[in-house]
Formats: structure tokens, sequence, C-alpha cells
């Protein structure tokens, strides 16, 4: 690092116990620069050396609630989940204090024409019109589960800022987080994924595969 560089983000991982899978554990990018595609950048590079490597796909967890993680995850880097793991870290601290600590399993295929589209030429939004959407929300509130749908793609809602909710209402917070779990449970189990994701308001897009 030359003398006068400041570390502005990283990016960490390590193996796993299957050779052609790495593990991205953390990654962060200091306030004042996020926005500036670091982030992007970031990732571009991990792709990079892991294709480099012999790996082809890495993988990660995050909090499905969490609408900036999933616009990034899924969105713009192209990764899918079809796996959901309640309390996966047991109780936390700090900004996950307050609600069991559920994860997405993200999954990013590197070699794949849809990840290297999102993270080099992105496309734009998906068109969602006239897709179901699997639960109900009233005023940042879930108040009804569908659970008998089966079109080809879904739409399932999270609230625009789950981590206030986390800080102002810890009764709300865990009501969202038994909704969710309840509602990627059961498409999961049905051969849905996520695939991709939408702002205003945001949403999922689950599709059936097979």
């Amino acid at each position: 690092m030359a003398e006068n560089s400041v570390l502005v983000g990283f990016i960490f991982g390590f193996p796993t116990n299957r050779p052609t899978e790495h593990h991205s554990h953390m990654a962060g990018v200091l306030p004042e620069y996020q926005g500036s595609q670091i982030g992007l950048l970031l990732k571009r590079y991990q792709r990079d050396w892991a294709l480099s490597r012999g790996y082809e796909r890495v993988v990660w967890t995050f909090d499905p609630l969490r609408g900036l993680n999933a616009h990034f995850n899924l969105r713009k880097l192209g990764a899918t989940f079809n796996r959901y793991i309640p309390n996966c870290y047991g109780a936390m601290g700090g900004i996950n204090a307050g609600a069991p600590s559920d994860r997405a399993y993200a999954v990013w295929e590197l070699r794949s024409p849809r990840v290297f589209s999102r993270i080099y030429a992105p496309p734009a939004a998906p068109s969602i019109e006239g897709l179901r959407q699997a639960n109900v929300v009233e005023q940042q509130k879930p108040v009804g589960l569908h659970l008998d749908l089966s079109e080809q793609q879904i739409l399932v809602q999270i609230p625009e800022d789950w981590g206030h909710i986390l800080k102002t209402d810890p009764g709300l917070a865990n009501q969202w987080r038994l909704h969710s779990r309840e509602l990627f449970g059961h498409y999961f189990t049905q051969g849905y994924r996520a695939i991709d994701f939408v702002r205003g308001p945001n949403r999922y897009v689950l599709e059936r595969m097979g």
C-alpha cells in the first residue's frame, strides 16, 4: 500500500470442504465511500481471483430482510438463493440485536452469463406486472400469507427499512422474522428460488425451478 493510501473497503473469504466453492465471509466499505461502486469492484475482483484458483462459485449468507443487501446481491451481482437458515448464528448484538439471526444462503455462479452481465452490463429492472404476491403487507406490517401459489414467478415483499424496525419495534421485527421464515421456507420446499429484487416497494422475485 502506498504511503498516503487509505483503506476504504475490504472483502474476506475462505475455502470450504467443497473444492470448487469459496465462502465469502465478510465485506465492507466505509460509509463515506458507499455508493461509489467500490463494493461492486471488490466483488469483480473476488470473482476473478476465485476463477483463477479453480473455484466455480462463491457462497455467503445475508439477512433476507435487509433490502439494500438483497438489491446488491441479487440485482447487481446476479446471485440467487433457495436456502433459508433459521437463527443461523444464534443471538447476535450490535445492529443485529433484537431478532433471530435468520439468513439467506446466497450462491454466486461465477461462470454464469447472468452473473457476467449483471456485474459488467446490468440489464433494466425486470417487469413484474401481473405477478402475484405471496404475502400481504399493510403499513409496513405483515398481515397475511398466500401459500397456495403455483405460478412460474411470484413476489415476496419485505420491509422498506428493516434496520429501523429492528431498532424501534422489536415486536414487529420478530413478527417479520417469523413471517418471512414461514414464507421462504414453504416456497423453497415447493421448488422456488429467489432470482431478482425490485424496489418501490422492496420485493423479491421467486421463480420455480425445473
